[in-house]
C-alpha cells in the first residue's frame, strides 16, 4: 500500500508494509514481531539471577560507564546499519523485575525510548515490538551492533 510522506523522506514512491489482523499487536511493530515469530520461530528465554550477584553488578557498572558516550554517539547519528539496544527494567504483577532489551529510537537527557525486543515472561500488557520508555539511570547494560556483525557491550551476558 502507498505510504504517507513524512518530513525527511526521500523523493520517489513510498510503500507501507502491513500485516493481516491474525498477527497480534496494537501497533505495526508488534504485528511485525508476531509475524516474524511465526515465520522464523521464537527463541526467547529467561535467566534468573539472584540479587547481590557481585560479578553481575560489576559487569553492569562497566557497561553503565559507557552510557554517556553511547548517548552522545546516538544523538550525533549512528552509521547506516548501526544500532544500540539497552536493557531496561519492567515490573511484573508480583513486583519482581524483568530485564528486557529495547532497541533505542530516541535518547534525550534521562529519557530513553525504543522498541521492545523481547516478549515478556512475567510482565502483562506488553509484547515484542511495543514502544516503551525508561530512564537512562535505570539502564543495566547495552549492546551496540555495527555493520558487518561486530558488537560491543552485553557485559552482563558475558557473566551469564
Amino acid at each position: 500500500m502507498k505510504a504517507a510522506r513524512d518530513d525527511g523522506d526521500p523523493a520517489g514512491p513510498l510503500f507501507e508494509i502491513t500485516f493481516p489482523k491474525k498477527y497480534q499487536g496494537k501497533t505495526q511493530q508488534e504485528q511485525q514481531y508476531s509475524f516474524m515469530d511465526e515465520v522464523f520461530g521464537k527463541k526467547d528465554s529467561v535467566t534468573t539471577v539472584q540479587d547481590g550477584n557481585v560479578a553481575m553488578a560489576q559487569a553492569s557498572k562497566r557497561a553503565r560507564a559507557k552510557l554517556p558516550g553511547l548517548q552522545k554517539d546516538f544523538n550525533n547519528g549512528l552509521n547506516p546499519g548501526e544500532t544500540i539496544s539497552v536493557k531496561l527494567p519492567f515490573e511484573s504483577l508480583d513486583g519482581s523485575i524483568e530485564w528486557m532489551w529495547v532497541g533505542v529510537t530516541k535518547w534525550h537527557g534521562d529519557e530513553v525510548e525504543g522498541i521492545l525486543n523481547n516478549d515478556p515472561f512475567s510482565v502483562e500488557g506488553l509484547q515484542a515490538g511495543a514502544v516503551v520508555s525508561g530512564k537512562t539511570r535505570d539502564i543495566f547494560d547495552y549492546i551496540r551492533r555495527f555493520p558487518g556483525g561486530r558488537s560491543e557491550g552485553n557485559e552482563t551476558g558475558k557473566v551469564l
